[in-house]
Order: structure tokens, then sequence, then C-alpha cells
């Protein structure tokens, strides 16, 4: 995985790791439940997980378009919807500097449901994000 992926998923986490948006999950936590590429066995939901399912170089610029998958779980389908707007609401048409790195734009490409998963009884939704960044 080249180190421009690398600061990416950091620039995503470190946007994201912000208390205020479990704070109106109904469970009424504000643990921070965001996960780079697998989550934790026994995680307490609701919780996402992202990861770079696609990097992409632009041969003329310096620039990257990543899609970023994330999949959004919780034990209740409404909050799954909850987790999945709050975090869209941050992320679709983001603009600026993560500490020092520069998204371009993020955009919101693709989103689907999925049934709840009968060996753990939790409910899932993905969401693509595609990240235009300058490397």
């Amino acid at each position: 995985m080249s180190s421009s992926t690398v600061l990416l998923k950091d620039a995503i986490y470190t946007l994201l790791n912000v208390d205020s948006i479990f704070a109106s999950i109904p469970d009424g936590t504000s643990d921070v439940r965001i996960y780079r590429d697998r989550i934790p066995n026994g995680v307490t939901y609701p919780a996402a997980v992202y990861y770079v399912i696609s990097p992409v170089r632009d041969h003329l610029l310096p620039t990257r378009r990543d899609r970023v998958q994330f999949d959004f779980y919780a034990e209740d389908p409404d909050e799954v919807e909850e987790l999945a707007d709050l975090v869209n609401t941050i992320l679709q048409r983001y603009k600026g500097t993560v500490g020092s790195f520069p998204i371009i734009q993020v955009v919101n490409d693709n989103e689907f449901n999925s049934p709840a998963e009968f060996s753990t009884e939790t409910w899932r939704k993905t969401i693509d994000y595609i990240f235009f960044y300058k490397i």
C-alpha cells in the first residue's frame, strides 16, 4: 500500500474522530467506534469500518482519486441509517486540509443496505466515497 493511501486513511480517521459524531446515537455514548480496515471482535455497536478499495493515480496531475468503502453496523436498522447519515454529513463534498493532508473533494459514489446478518443479528449499510486529493 502506498504511503499516500496510508496518509489518506490517517486523514479520514482524524476527520471522523470527533466525539460529537456519536453523541446523538440512541445508546447515548460518545465513544468513537470508527475503525480502519476491520472491526475488532466484541465491538460495541453502532460502529463503522472503512478501507481503501481502489486507489487510482492520475497520470497527468499530482492527484489521486481513491475509492473508500465504509460499512456501518448496528443492531437496529434505524441506528445504521443514523450513523451513516452523520458520517455522510461530514464527508459529502468535504474540501479542506486535515493536518497537512490536502483533500480536494469527497463525493458519495454509491450506497446500499444489507439485511440483518443472521449470525450476529446486525444490520449493515455500505457507502462508497471517492476521495480526490493532492500527492
